[in-house]
């Protein structure tokens, strides 16, 4: 008795069509990067020589800005080398960032 092997069927495809998302902050509109692997609070950011946009996981209302004044420049650097190492940045704010910049609103 012969038996038909059916080949596993292939996953759906995951191909999206999302936009990046991009925030306006000083009049610019300015181009999230993914950050982390989805398990981190820290979903997207941008990095500019003074100041980075971090937003978290939650909501886009959670996105922030810190900058040179808030936090402060030590750790907007720190801040900074840990998103070009690509693992720790929610930990980091968690722990040793206890202000902001500014919270942006969610775009209308």
């Amino acid at each position: 008795m012969s038996r038909s092997r059916r080949a596993p069927s292939s996953p759906p495809s995951r191909c999206t069509s999302r936009a990046t998302p991009t925030v306006f902050y000083n009049n610019e509109e300015i181009a999230l990067q993914p950050y982390g692997s989805g398990a981190t609070g820290v979903t997207a950011v941008a990095v500019r020589d003074d100041f980075i946009i971090v937003r978290f996981k939650n909501s886009p209302r959670d996105t922030y800005v810190y900058d040179r004044e808030k936090p402060g420049s030590e750790h907007l650097e720190r801040m900074k080398w840990i998103i070009r190492k690509g693992s720790g940045l929610t930990t980091y704010i968690n722990r040793n960032v206890h202000d902001y910049a500014e919270r942006l609103s969610e775009p209308r």
